[in-house]
């Protein structure tokens, strides 16, 4: 009699285990949350037995009811029965579909599907599971230890212990619970239960533990180098370490190989843009878009892609009818950014700054719209405010993140400003008030001050800094004391303090030292003519005539060196 239970037993173990696997993969992605993929598995599966049917059947009816599908969700569990009348899957489905408003009729069909699954701890596992969606969680919990007792080595009553834990409420204590119950699921498995494992990873990635969750998934690849759901998260891992390039590759592997979560799309373009291949970026967007017109993330990605493409018409009508589609509460700051990057490429610059301070109004604190903001005043030439707005953006920005073009930028505008100033200076009248001229050249000194501050700053940043950019700064420190040399020349002509003398022959003596190919070349002579025009000047014709050939030795069709030289020669 012992031996008839235990052969009945290995037999039913048998037939389960082939309906199970031959719908495996259907049901790996389903728990794993892949429900796309699972119902493209299933609703192609032929050929199968009345049993296999009526899982396929179960699970598709899983499927509609998560799309908040009843009708279609009640005709699969219908079909599961009708199919298989003596396997539970259908009761249990249909018991699930009357808990929100039968609970009694639901404890019924759960009871029948018990009945005939009384020695499968799947069974009261689906059945828990059916509570737990309807947040009854004290019969959820009681059905699981119903499960323990027929199978307690069942890895799938951990895996819904541990879900239960977690998605009660999210704090350090339910995620170290979770954690002992995928641990407790991945040891009854014998260490083979590959969801365990993502599972575990998930709850590292919540304690920001991307090494932790690194080491779970590299198990679960080792178990199975297919295992899709493993790739999604190294892909989401990835993309935290800022990983671009590997978070991509592992995205498309999922991409390549089932329909995946739209979520995988959605980080798959985006980190094709963070890693600048904007075109392919677009490309999928849009592909994507054929099928799930309604994604906002996908369409707000759309924008931002034509903006780095160069492409402002059509951005910007995609980015107001992105803005006029959604509520106002889902804008965020960057899409008023990416809106007056649009205007601002239009030569718009009115509209730019109205869509600039809308996102200041959303988030003050972002860096990135001070300097847009900065950008779009100096193109209009605004230039004691765009500076305000730059200053603003470096006060923001941490140091550590302050690129050199931006402080290149900077300075820049900065030479901007005293440009204009100048400019008014030389064309000043006697009508011209003195106190107009005493506050533009208080101006003056602090724009000249500033931007000769931006470029020592890369002189002396603690880090390996390339002799271009080196250049690029002692060159334009240079160039901004000039300005003093030509703004004091204008009411003595016939003198120069030499104001930027030091800062051309500081440049000059780094620059002849990196001349590689003569990449310095143009700027050297630069400096060489500033330091002939102050020896001219100052009236030492020796050293500037010196200065002319230096310049003649780079550039032999030099007209100004060629003028110069010949008339100070013949004064001679």
């Amino acid at each position: 009699m012992k031996n008839r239970k235990i052969l009945s037993l290995l037999a039913f173990l048998s037939i389960s285990f082939a309906v199970f696997a031959n719908n495996g993969k259907g049901i790996e992605f389903y728990k794993a949350g892949m429900f796309d993929a699972a119902k493209s598995v299933f609703l192609q599966q032929t050929g199968q037995t009345p049993d296999e049917q009526a899982i396929t059947a179960y699970y598709l009816g899983l499927l509609y009811a998560n799309e908040q599908n009843a009708t279609a969700a009640a005709a699969e569990f219908q079909k599961a029965v009708e199919i298989a009348p003596k396997s539970p899957y259908g009761y249990i489905g249909q018991g699930r579909l009357e808990l929100k408003n039968n609970v009694k009729e639901a404890e019924k069909l759960f009871k029948q599907a018990e009945g005939l699954g009384k020695k499968n701890a799947d069974v009261q596992v689906q059945i828990a599971d059916a509570y737990f969606a309807n947040n009854m969680i004290a019969k959820a919990e009681t059905l699981l230890e119903k499960a323990k007792k027929v199978n307690r080595d069942f890895a799938d009553i951990y895996i819904l212990e541990g879900e239960m834990a977690i998605k009660q409420n999210v704090n350090s204590e339910t995620i170290g619970n979770a954690i002992n119950k995928f641990n407790d699921a991945y040891y009854f498995s014998k260490d083979k239960n590959k969801l365990a494992l993502v599972k575990l990873a998930q709850m590292y990635r919540l304690m920001n533990r991307q090494d932790l969750a690194l080491s779970k998934i590299n198990n679960a690849l080792e178990l199975d180098k297919d295992y899709l759901p493993a790739y999604i998260i190294l892909g989401d891992i990835k993309y935290a370490q800022l990983r671009f390039k590997e978070a991509i590759e592992a995205y498309k592997k999922v991409i390549n190989a089932c329909e995946p979560p739209i979520e995988v799309f959605e980080n798959y373009a985006q980190n094709l843009y963070f890693d600048k291949q904007y075109d392919i970026s677009l490309e999928e967007i849009q592909k994507v878009l054929l099928q799930k017109s309604d994604n906002a993330l996908l369409h707000r990605l759309e924008a931002y892609n034509l903006y780095e493409l160069k492409r402002p018409e059509e951005g910007l009508l995609k980015m107001e009818k992105f803005l006029a589609s959604i509520p106002q509460d889902k804008h965020i700051y960057l899409d008023f950014i990416t809106l007056g990057r649009f205007y601002a490429q239009q030569e718009n610059y009115d509209k730019a700054m109205e869509s600039f301070n809308k996102a200041i109004a959303l988030d003050a604190e972002k860096p990135e719209i001070y300097k847009e903001i900065a950008l779009t005043q100096s193109e209009l030439k605004n230039y004691e405010n765009a500076i305000k707005n730059f200053d603003k953006f470096f006060e923001l920005e941490l140091k550590e993140k302050i690129v050199l073009s931006d402080l290149d930028l900077y300075a820049k505008i900065c030479r901007a400003g005293a440009s204009e100033i100048f400019e008014a200076y030389k064309n000043k009248t006697k009508q011209t008030p003195l106190e107009e001229i005493t506050a533009s050249k208080q101006l003056f000194d602090k724009y000249i001050e500033k931007g000769v501050k931006a470029y020592t700053d890369i002189l002396e940043l603690d880090m390996e800094v390339s002799p271009v950019w080196l250049k690029i700064s002692y060159a334009g420190r240079a160039d901004l004391y000039r300005f003093i040399d030509d703004y004091e020349r204008v009411d003595t002509p016939d003198k120069m303090s030499g104001a930027a003398k030091p800062y051309h022959e500081e440049a000059v003596d780094f620059m002849l030292k990196n001349n590689t190919d003569g990449r310095f070349n143009r700027d050297i002579v630069n400096s060489y003519i500033y330091l002939a025009a102050y020896y001219v000047i100052n009236k030492d014709t020796k050293t500037a005539l010196e200065f002319f050939d230096k310049v003649l030795a780079i550039d032999p069709e030099n007209k100004m060196a060629i003028d110069y030289s010949r008339d100070l020669k013949r004064k001679r």
